[in-house]
């Protein structure tokens, strides 16, 4: 029997509502919530097609890292590839400064998160 979880597109800024109908762990259908101003219930092609999208992604569901240059990477721990990634750019960042460094931030990120990915590339 499918559940139904209310959710918000991740696609663009505009933060459309669905509702994402569940069944055994899988999406298997996506409605417009109609009752949310942003989108009344309409959807667009990526949002009306996003079950397939999450039910057979295609993407990593852990963490992987390069140990050694010319060999394929291994799965490491998240907790350690976090915090290598944040050493990584953190040594980047002090060598060469704040234009080094360029993030994509998708406008379904909340301002806090937003402002906590800039701070290290801002001047202020």
């Amino acid at each position: 029997m499918a559940t139904e979880v209310s959710s918000v597109c991740p696609y663009c800024g505009v933060g459309c509502g669905m509702n994402l109908h569940v069944d055994q762990g899988k999406v298997i259908k996506v409605i417009g919530i109609k009752s949310l101003p942003t989108n009344f219930g309409s959807l667009c092609t990526k949002d009306s097609s996003s079950s397939q999208t999450l039910r057979e992604s295609g993407r990593m569901e852990t963490a992987f890292a390069r140990i050694d240059r010319q060999r394929d990477p291994v799965q490491v721990k998240m907790d350690g590839a976090i915090t290598k990634t944040v050493q990584r750019l953190k040594t980047i960042l002090d060598t060469h400064g704040p234009d080094a460094i360029s993030l994509y931030v998708s406008g379904q990120m909340s301002p806090v998160p937003t402002r906590i990915s800039i701070k290290p590339m801002s001047f202020s």
